[in-house]
């Protein structure tokens, strides 16, 4: 090509390619001889470029022996890419040159794109398009094609731009959908036609169907397209409004930048598919009227109008569970942080949360059902530890050097011992909402005694412990006489969960169907219902075969074997209607086996008598 009359304009497009799209970097020597001019002349360019690109947040630097290259987020990067392959296209279909390589004695910036685009991944590209909206029943609107295509040739054509963990964590809950498998069939065949032997990596299928869900979604038309493979962009914008609302700067929170990244596409994802995963916590923070829910209800609405979708409560409830966790790492730096992993997210994971809230003051980052642990830990780099109430794969701490405990829902001597070890001692201050109260109401006059009890929830938060309902009340409402039973022994683990279960099935709550879920559950996941030594809570999930919100309670004279070696003979089997309706069995059960020796007590009884004369005596 003659690179002698090459204006100050086409050398930015070339230096532009290269910083680009080649991983190698750019050589000052290299370039200066490929385009015939000094060295000091490309300086000079690099120096205007450096300055074009940091209006995006770009960093031109060098590094030695690999020369230049553009550092800076990756959403940014990957934008300017796009963009720059959008621009060439259109002038590629502008001169009927899209598919045909040009011959020419003068430089065209199409040169140099060919020089990395592949002429066979552009048609692979156009085909893979045609045939996935055929496929899927989309609609690619005509003003966005040039994008989307620009988009999916630059995944198809630079495998190892995009050939990261990160993207694959992000995106993992996309792996065996609809829409993923159709896209590497599709691909794959496309791939053998062309005679290419190896196969488009898993990370950019991910991105690729990430593109497709989201044309789904709203069709990704205007400035939408680049929120949306950019979604750290749209995240940040919602802390920086829920920073400007509570007065805290947030924005440097590298934990809540990743955690809401990473939630925002399978959020949006659940809501389209009407998929909900049941977390308590979240729950809670709902029937608390959390005042963080309403903050982040007003920081995401601008999110929701451009995607076209409203986020359900609880998915909110989630962002403002990170939301209030940031605030308390933020005003708390040097505060350990912990991720939490319980049985299927929710019973178990109430308990621990407060048996931790108890003696320890720490940053619970978030909590996660131990069935999605493989996929999200590796998503929590910055935790410190992980606790968890099961099992997990140690390949987690070697691969990312974060500690795993495993400790009992409910906390013993050992768990205690086993945290020390790791330098996490005992420091828990806690405040008495009981005391608080019955102190101000001695010492002033009360308008509304309720705001005061929710003033106090909020300002003291996790330090405050919340005694002002009586323990044992939602227990002893719940149990009944005809659905509490006394038996001498069980044959085995199943006959106990069967017989706590048909109590259930007896009074109406649940069907026989969620009682055999029950035991399958056990045999699938192991002992999880064992939240301490004595006692279990059989459960299944919220579905069809639960009629209505129910508890028993089987008390076996001899303890019964379960799996792993774990022993119980109370089974308190429960059934939730709604996610809402577990809270309160867990708060009152933590109090009892805690401080009213609920497992020792109950475990010598024979007759219902005897229950009620122990609810009595705790209640008065």
């Amino acid at each position: 090509m003659n690179c002698e009359k090459l204006s100050l304009n086409e050398r930015i497009n070339i230096l532009k390619m290269i910083l680009y799209f080649d991983e190698s970097g750019l050589k000052l020597s290299d370039i200066a001889e490929t385009m015939k001019i000094p060295k000091m002349d490309v300086r000079k360019d690099l120096e205007v470029m450096s300055e074009e690109v940091k209006k995006d947040g770009i960093r031109l630097v060098y590094e030695n022996y690999k020369g230049y290259r553009l550092t800076g987020n990756k959403g940014d990067l990957l934008v300017k890419r796009v963009g720059i392959i959008e621009d060439i296209i259109r002038e590629l279909k502008e001169t009927g040159d899209f598919f045909n390589r040009e011959k020419s004695t003068t430089w065209h910036r199409e040169e140099y794109f060919y020089g990395y685009i592949k002429y066979e991944n552009m048609e692979i590209t156009r085909k893979f398009l045609e045939l996935i909206e055929k496929e899927l029943s989309l609609k690619i609107d005509e003003g966005n094609y040039n994008r989307v295509f620009s988009y999916i040739l630059m995944l198809i054509n630079f495998d190892e731009l995009y050939d990261n963990m990160e993207e694959l964590l992000s995106r993992n809950f996309l792996f065996h959908t609809p829409e993923y498998l159709a896209i590497e069939r599709i691909l794959g065949k496309l791939f053998r036609e062309n005679d290419r032997k190896e196969k488009i990596k898993e990370a950019n299928l991910l991105l690729i169907t990430d593109l497709i869900m989201g044309i789904g979604v709203n069709g990704l038309k205007n400035d939408t397209f680049y929120k949306w493979i950019n979604e750290e962009a749209v995240v940040e914008k919602i802390i920086e409004k829920v920073s400007e609302m509570i007065n805290l700067d947030l924005k440097e929170d590298r934990i809540l930048i990743t955690g809401l990244v990473d939630n925002l596409k399978s959020s949006i994802y659940r809501i389209n598919n009407d998929i909900q995963i049941i977390n308590s916590v979240f729950k809670d923070l709902i029937l608390n009227r959390d005042k963080n829910i309403a903050i982040v209800k007003k920081a995401i609405e601008e999110t929701e109008k451009e995607f076209k979708i409203n986020f359900t409560e609880y998915e909110i409830a989630s962002m403002a569970y990170q939301i209030k966790s940031s605030i308390k790492r933020t005003k708390r730096k040097n505060i350990k942080k912990v991720l939490l992993i319980c049985g299927l997210g929710y019973g178990s994971s109430k308990i621990l949360e407060e048996s931790l809230k108890e003696y320890y003051e720490l940053d619970i980052v978030d909590i996660i059902p131990y069935y999605l642990a493989d996929d999200l830990i590796p998503g929590y780099k910055e935790v410190d530890f992980i606790l968890s109430t099961i099992e997990i794969h140690r390949q987690f701490e070697v691969s990312y050097g974060i500690p795993i405990i495993k400790i009992n829902p409910i906390m013993q001597d050992e768990d205690f011992e086993k945290l020390a070890e790791y330098g996490i001692e005992k420091n828990r201050t806690s405040l008495s909402l009981k005391k608080l109260v019955s102190i101000i109401e001695s010492n002033a006059e009360i308008n509304d005694k309720q705001k005061l009890i929710e003033n106090l929830k909020d300002e003291f938060e996790d330090k405050i412990v919340n005694d002002i309902q009586k323990t044992g009340h939602t227990l002893r409402k719940l149990l009944k006489k005809e659905n509490v039973k006394f038996i001498e022994g069980a044959e085995d683990w199943k006959e106990a969960i069967l017989q706590s279960g048909n109590l259930l099935v007896s009074n109406r709550k649940v069907t026989s169907e969620y009682v055999k879920e029950m035991i399958e559950l056990v045999e699938k996941h192991g002992p999880y219902i064992v939240i301490e030594e004595g006692i279990a809570m059989p459960h299944a999930g919220i579905s069809e075969n639960v009629l209505e919100t129910g508890i028993s309670l089987l008390v076996v004279k001899e303890r019964v074997a379960l799996p792993e070696g774990r022993n119980a003979n109370i089974f308190l089997s429960f059934a939730a209607k709604n996610k809402n309706d577990n809270i309160d069995i867990m708060n009152d059960l933590f109090e009892l086996i805690t401080k009213h020796k609920f497992i020792d007590e109950v475990s010598k009884m024979k007759s219902y008598d005897q229950l009620k004369q122990y609810f009595k005596e705790v209640i008065k």
